[in-house]
């Protein structure tokens, strides 16, 4: 197979991206990226302008969106719109149009078209409008907050991660589905959703990853 990622660079994309590598299962895998790396792996990083997205050609089985960013760090609602919603959209749009049949999404816990928390709202008409592209495979991950180390320092997360740590054993009942997870249950999820046998669209939520990862 042949595997396309977007978002490589980041937390949960640099860790998935490592153990495509390492299943052996792929036999290309290529990093799309804004600025240029060498790498001594077989990674291929083809750098591009997120802009040009949607008339890239590429041939590949599945796709990993891992793309995401904060509005702190995007600088306004209008930037981080353009990172979560459109290079994201631009990207599942040129997937399908390249016939790529299987792609996996990496979203976030309460995504709503309708939510009234922004974040939310951005997420869930992100999935809405890929849920209508037709995709034979869809994986649709909604975690809440991700544990792992950050190549970027976010105090805000950085304190919510460590307050987290106290308070995922109190979390029980209708409340565990907030517990924070963890990065490397999440791409070892992604990784075995992206040779899914039963076409359709799956959604995980947060609880799901929890249960999951438990099982191991």
């Amino acid at each position: 197979m042949k595997a396309i990622i977007i978002g490589a660079t980041g937390l949960t994309g640099s860790l998935l991206l490592n153990k495509l590598e390492t299943t052996k299962k792929f036999k290309s895998i290529t990093a799309l990226v804004r600025k240029e790396i060498k790498s001594d792996t077989g990674i291929i990083y083809k750098k591009i302008n997120f802009e040009d997205l949607p008339g890239l050609k590429i041939k590949a089985d599945a796709a990993f969106s891992c793309l995401g960013t904060t509005i702190k760090s995007a600088g306004s609602k209008e930037n981080f719109r353009q990172v979560d919603f459109t290079y994201n959209l631009d990207f599942a749009g040129m997937c399908r149009k390249n016939g790529i049949e299987r792609f996996i999404l990496l979203s976030a816990l309460g995504a709503d078209p309708d939510s009234k928390i922004f974040y939310s709202r951005i997420k869930g008409e992100l999935e809405k409008e890929i849920k209508a592209m037709g995709f034979k495979y869809l994986t649709i991950i909604r975690p809440s907050l991700l544990e792992g180390p950050r190549k970027e320092w976010r105090t805000g997360e950085f304190i919510a991660r460590k307050i987290m740590k106290i308070f995922n054993p109190l979390l029980m009942g209708n409340l565990k589905k907030y517990r924070s997870v963890s990065i490397d249950n999440i791409t070892d999820i992604m990784l075995k959703e992206s040779f899914r046998k039963e076409p359709g669209i799956i959604i995980i939520e947060n609880d799901e990853i929890i249960s999951r990862s438990s099982r191991h």
